[in-house]
């Protein structure tokens, strides 16, 4: 919450540019299992256009900055489920 925001919109992200393809291999390595993540049922979007945060406008507003590496919230996230998942069994 920061005053004088309401209604504005920011990017929260690093700015730098993962596809969805490298994400979903980090998944798989950190969460494991059997199954292989297979890529191209789908054809890509050819008028796509290719969006990267820009963690600028926040850090200027309200002096966010990002804080955690992609790696470890992606870690984290999941250790996060792996524990809720536990927990409600």
């Amino acid at each position: 919450v920061a005053p004088g925001l309401d209604g504005r919109s920011f990017d929260i992200g690093s700015g730098e540019l993962v596809t969805t393809r490298d994400l979903a291999l980090r998944l798989h390595e950190i969460i494991g299992g059997s199954a292989e993540p297979e890529f191209g049922a789908i054809e890509d979007r050819p008028l796509e256009r290719v969006r990267a945060a820009d963690p600028r406008p926040a850090g200027e507003a309200m002096g966010w900055r990002p804080a955690t590496a992609l790696s470890e919230g992606l870690e984290r996230t999941v250790s996060f489920y792996r524990s809720w998942l536990e927990a409600s069994s």
